[in-house]
């Protein structure tokens, strides 16, 4: 059984040496062991990091404009800017990220054949911020890319690009590959793609920028453009 892992990161900046200030993950199982559907087929966890910790530590850095645009997001968003006790240290994050991959079943020595081939997650800078993070706490980042290697980062963004500049039948009608019920938000050109997004958001009660909630609107995007 093959998995898709979805990634998102909330920051204080867009370079990879950012603070960063959670770290969403969901694992999706399209399919059980005899290659049926399964029920359940989503796994979702978060993580909060110490930012205090890596500006002094690490001296990760904070991107002012950043720091302005949470400011102005709504309250439920900026409680992602709140420090707690049970914030992790850099080294307890990477620990219990790579303890709850094993939890499914992952050991380094099947990333050729336990992901599907991609880790799908919205902009590569999140691989890459992680990537340094992990260079931060030991020196290399040679571990983090024994679990997540860079050759399977697919970005989302860059799959419904693709799908914009179109897609033609025998017939050469264009063709948008998704569901049905969601051909009333697109044009050929998906310039309603977003709002059909936020119609989703509002429906499951998800958070903006948010990781978790980040990650499985990422994974509702896949699911309406038929990629998994």
């Amino acid at each position: 059984m093959r998995h898709h892992l979805i990634l998102d990161l909330e920051t204080l900046g867009t370079s990879d040496n950012g603070v960063i200030l959670s770290v969403g993950a969901l694992l999706y199982f399209p399919k059980d062991e005899s290659g049926h559907p399964k029920t359940q087929t989503s796994f979702t966890k978060t993580w909060k990091l110490n930012a205090k910790e890596q500006i002094q530590k690490y001296n990760r850095s904070v991107n002012k404009d950043t720091l302005d645009w949470w400011k102005s997001q709504g309250e439920a968003a900026k409680k992602v800017l709140n420090p707690s006790s049970n914030d992790l240290t850099v080294q307890e994050f990477f620990s219990e990220f790579y303890s709850w991959l094993a939890e499914y079943g992952y050991e380094p020595s099947m990333k050729s054949t336990w992901l599907e081939g991609t880790i799908l997650q919205r902009g590569t800078i999140d691989h890459a911020m992680l990537a340094n993070l992990a260079y931060d706490l030991e020196g290399t980042s040679e571990n983090f890319y024994k679990v997540l290697s860079w050759k399977k980062v697919r970005d989302i963004r860059t799959i419904i690009d693709m799908i914009n500049t179109g897609l033609y039948d025998d017939a050469n009608v264009y063709s948008v590959p998704c569901d049905e019920s969601v051909r009333n938000y697109t044009d050929g050109q998906f310039s309603s793609w977003w709002k059909y997004l936020d119609d989703f958001k509002e429906r499951e009660n998800l958070v903006a920028h948010d990781a978790v909630s980040d990650c499985i609107i990422q994974l509702q995007s896949l699911k309406v453009l038929e990629f998994c």
